[in-house]
């Protein structure tokens, strides 16, 4: 995959300015990439989110791939209206990679095999998500 980040150092870059890069790239898909946070510390786990049907499959092959990678509680692929997946023109998702709230996660976030771990299942289920788009097989 050719991958566009929207930034490269740790420089604030608006909601808006984020859609537009993603924006920029027609036949893309755009996948917002974080670690989530709650006052409930015992909270852990990977979610992903979307805003439209056309997003879901999209949301579900990235959520499979991630937990066929790392273990991790499933909070499942759902819903949202979160700004940069919002206003996206492709398919867009917004990934919690895990709660950096839970010592735990927090720790394992830290790791780079972890980080990795992540990015391959993000990989996996772009690529699935992508098989079954052409009518092809996952994987």
């Amino acid at each position: 995959f050719r991958t566009v980040m929207t930034r490269r150092s740790d420089n604030f870059i608006t909601l808006p300015g984020r859609a537009k890069i993603g924006n920029r790239f027609p036949n893309s898909i755009f996948v917002s990439i974080h670690y989530n946070f709650t006052w409930k510390r015992d909270v852990s786990g990977l979610e992903t989110f979307y805003c439209s049907s056309r997003s879901k499959p999209l949301a579900e092959a990235v959520q499979r791939g991630m937990l066929g990678e790392v273990r991790s509680v499933n909070r499942g692929a759902k819903y949202a209206r979160y700004y940069v997946i919002r206003h996206a023109q492709n398919p867009a998702i917004l990934v919690e990679g895990g709660f950096v709230s839970n010592s735990k996660e927090r720790g394992r976030t830290k790791e780079g095999s972890y980080r990795e771990a992540i990015a391959d299942g993000i990989v996996k289920g772009i690529s699935e998500y992508q098989s079954l788009r052409r009518g092809g097989k996952a994987y």
